[in-house]
């Protein structure tokens, strides 16, 4: 179990890992738009009950992709706004030291 009260992690290294979630919600974009083109082509290749059924399925369950992208993007903002935090009350702390 972690230690409470500890930080062990500075606000740079909780930028970077904002940007590796930002990045992640970009590939989760990606593979969306790729899924969607994939969709696309093969309905043009292949028709009939099956075929509907299949791009119905996939139209079902894109919303959770969806939903997982908007969820890493969250998880980034909320990590960047946690550097920010932490910035911000070191300095503060920082600034108690100070000369009067």
């Amino acid at each position: 179990m972690a230690n409470q009260g500890q930080i062990r992690i500075t606000p740079e290294r909780m930028f970077e890992r904002a940007k590796e979630y930002l990045g992640e919600a970009e590939a989760i974009g990606q593979v969306i738009s790729k899924m969607d083109t994939l969709i696309n082509e093969l309905q043009s290749e292949w028709e009939g009950q099956a075929s509907a059924k299949f791009a119905d399925q996939y139209n079902e369950l894109k919303p959770s992709f969806q939903k997982m992208q908007e969820l890493t993007e969250t998880i980034a903002k909320q990590l960047q706004q946690t550097g920010n935090a932490m910035q911000q009350m070191d300095q503060d702390i920082a600034n108690q030291f100070g000369v009067r």
